[in-house]
């Protein structure tokens, strides 16, 4: 088994996967174990973005109140897990 981080060069860089490394290609059966192991965000410095402070309160906004969207349902599923004990 194997888990996927997905590349980036800035706060918000999506979800990783679990697939097995046995498979020959991505399309076998049973290739993709799980399509959503994670979702993932880095604070750091990354050239002319926002400072450390405003990307912690930008986090900290998404995780409290999650907006519409493709990427606010995931934010909402942490929340959820977090609150009911989940992993």
């Amino acid at each position: 088994m194997g888990i996927t981080a997905p590349g980036h060069t800035g706060f918000y860089s999506g979800l990783s996967a679990v697939f097995s490394l046995g498979a020959m290609h991505e399309l076998e059966e049973g290739a993709v174990i799980q399509d959503v192991a994670g979702l993932h965000v880095s604070v750091g410095h990354f050239g002319k973005v926002p400072s450390i402070s405003t990307q912690i309160a930008t986090l900290r906004h998404l995780l409290l109140e999650p907006s519409q969207g493709t990427s606010a349902q995931w934010f909402r599923r942490v929340i959820e897990a977090s609150t009911y004990g989940l992993s």
